[in-house]
């Protein structure tokens, strides 16, 4: 007989993504009750960004703000042969 897992449902800011990342735990074949303990944090995270105010979009700003002068904005995106590298370890 299989046991019930309660799974919370994501509000605040980040509750766009929470779809996203549930199948990306799915993905990764974590257990139910696992995966409803991260979205459980998840949710508690998204509150506190809410309570705070805080835009998670204020991230990539400030991101852009560190950026030495001369460089492209952006993240770093390493060369394929360097993936294939690491992927090999």
């Amino acid at each position: 007989m299989g046991r019930n897992v309660w799974v919370p449902v994501v509000s605040g800011p980040l509750a766009p993504y929470a779809a996203e990342y549930s199948s990306w735990l799915a993905s990764r074949e974590y257990s139910l009750s696992a995966a409803a303990d991260r979205l459980y944090q998840f949710d508690q995270l998204s509150r506190w960004l809410a309570r705070e105010e805080l835009d998670p979009a204020l991230k990539e700003q400030a991101i852009a703000r560190t950026a030495p002068l001369g460089t492209k904005p952006g993240r770093y995106r390493p060369p394929d042969t360097l993936l294939a590298f690491l992927e090999g370890l």
